[in-house]
Order: structure tokens, then C-alpha cells, then sequence
């Protein structure tokens, strides 16, 4: 279901329009009322940043002493699909053409 949810939003209920990023939150979720500042902060290092595929709020190191110092952004090979923001242009030109089909989907 992330194929046809990501698709949709990316090539037709956001094409066209001039968004830069796309925020996709699991359903099932609570967030802190922060959550949109704490992306909306973000979103300038993905898009400046060439080597990252996507800001996530989801830490599995978000504790001490990992988390101590509020000015610090960890990078990660980890991706958890919870909460997470990645550029439309990421998602139409690589990530969506490369979706497994089939039995890998």
C-alpha cells in the first residue's frame, strides 16, 4: 500500500503543484504537537543535503546519553517508515521507479 499511497500523492494529487517535499506519517500514530515545526525545521537540510533520502522523527537512540544535547542531528543507515519527509523530487525520480514489483513488493 505505500507504492499506490506514494504514487498517488507524488504524480497526481501533488503534481503540478510546487511542493519541494512530502511528509508521510503512519496512520496509527500519536505525534507531539511539534511535529510539523520539528519538519518544517528540517526541511532546508534535505534539500540542501544530496546525500540524505529523508529527515525522520522516529529515534531508536533517543535516549540519554544520545539525546542529551537538543542541537544535535544524528544520521542514521536505519529507516523506520513511521514518521519521515523526503523530497518529491527523491520520490518521483528514484524511489518510485525502483519499487520492487511482484512477489518483492
Amino acid at each position: 500500500h505505500y507504492f499506490r499511497s506514494l504514487d498517488h500523492a507524488t504524480w497526481r494529487h501533488f503534481h503540478g503543484r510546487h511542493y519541494r517535499s512530502l511528509l508521510v506519517l503512519e496512520e496509527d500514530q500519536v505525534f507531539a504537537r511539534d511535529l510539523l515545526v520539528y519538519f518544517s525545521q528540517l526541511e532546508h537540510i534535505l534539500l540542501k543535503d544530496e546525500t540524505l533520502c529523508c529527515v525522520s522523527a522516529w529515534n531508536d537512540n533517543g535516549l540519554a546519553p544520545y539525546a542529551a544535547d537538543l542541537t544535535v542531528m544524528n544520521r542514521t543507515d536505519w529507516f523506520s517508515g513511521v514518521a519521515w519527509m523526503s523530497q518529491m523530487e527523491a520520490l518521483r525520480g528514484e524511489l518510485l521507479p525502483a519499487w520492487p514489483t511482484g512477489e518483492q513488493a
